[in-house]
């Protein structure tokens, strides 16, 4: 990726406190449609509870 800094502490943080690698996640989040982005949901929902259980949680 072309202009992006390698060391991470060239990277520069917004107001926001958000730095390159934060936005450069929200913006491949928002190229997927609604419903990429219910599923990748899902799809995280269902590690996490798979994990809870694997370490004896009950949800």
């Amino acid at each position: 990726m072309e202009g992006i800094p390698t060391d991470y502490d060239q990277l520069e943080v917004s107001e926001w406190g958000l730095d390159l690698g934060d936005i450069r996640q929200i913006r491949d989040k928002l190229e997927l449609t609604p419903t990429e982005r219910l599923k990748a949901a899902q799809d995280l929902m269902n590690t996490v509870i798979r994990i809870r259980a694997q370490n004896g949680d009950r949800a």
